[in-house]
């Protein structure tokens, strides 16, 4: 597995785990859902209930606060999210 997730750039209405460029876990690689800010806030939230099975070593970020602000930093830097 890479030591650092995918590339963020123009994920808004990607379907998750879909970048050729990144060997994704089967469960991501095999969702069906696209990255809109509430599914990603949801699996910053806790990546392992979002999509059990990940072999995302990242526990997630309990505070509704942080999330927002990271997904608000996001949206600011992102083009469509």
């Amino acid at each position: 597995m890479s030591p650092a997730g995918p590339s963020l750039y123009g994920m808004a209405g990607r379907r998750v785990g879909a970048l050729d460029s990144y060997p994704y876990t089967q469960v991501l690689a095999n969702s069906e859902r696209h990255w809109t800010v509430s599914h990603f806030q949801e699996f910053i939230a806790s990546p392992q209930e979002a999509y059990p099975g990940t072999g995302m070593a990242f526990a997630g970020i309990k505070a509704a606060e942080d999330r927002d602000a990271i997904a608000a930093y996001i949206a600011s830097r992102l083009p469509g999210i």
